[in-house]
């Protein structure tokens, strides 16, 4: 008996790690959501690789709640990738501009909550599945000129750890891999 394919979800994509992420899963035969902000780019991406677009702006509420309508009407999920994340800028904390700043706190810290308030409980009422949180090496060692960007991924692996203990009760498993550069 052959298991039946995973249905997961990327987010971010469209780009970078997340499209190395969402086509290693298609590679192993899963079925992929793949979630961006920029729906051109996952609308090319996903026809690319064989995966479903879904225009996804991880730090707007309505976006994050109708883009789990969707993925319920098409069956469900069994994993979340949260990978979706800025940089937005650079520079010490003296000269980094405050746009930056909200920029990064606002996809890297509330879209990972949003991510985690409304999966997560699409999965805690499955009863199964795996959230991976995408963090950084760069919240334990920190790099001078990224210290906004570090500060969100710190937020990032503490969210983490908390869903992780919220959500296993429910057979929802909560981790976050931390790489370093990409």
């Amino acid at each position: 008996m052959t298991a039946s394919p995973r249905r997961i979800l990327v987010t971010g994509g469209a780009s970078g790690l997340g499209r190395g992420i969402a086509t290693a899963f298609r590679s192993a035969g899963d079925e992929v959501f793949l979630g961006d902000v920029n729906a051109d780019a996952a609308a090319a991406v996903a026809a690319e690789i064989g995966a479903t677009a879904l225009p996804l702006d991880i730090a707007d509420e309505a976006s994050v709640l109708a883009a789990a309508d969707r993925v319920t009407a098409a069956g469900g999920l069994d994993v979340l990738v949260n990978n979706a994340g800025v940089v937005a800028g650079g520079g010490t904390l003296q000269e980094v501009p405050v746009d930056a700043v909200d920029a990064a706190l606002r996809v890297n810290v509330r879209g990972t909550f949003l991510m985690l308030r409304v999966f997560g409980a699409l999965l805690a009422a499955a009863g199964r599945g795996s959230i991976v949180n995408i963090s950084s090496i760069g919240a334990r060692q920190p790099t001078p000129g990224l210290g906004h960007y570090e500060a969100t991924k710190a937020a990032v692996d503490a969210l983490t750890r908390t869903a992780a203990i919220e959500l296993a009760t429910a057979g929802v498993r909560v981790n976050a891999v931390a790489p370093g550069p990409v």
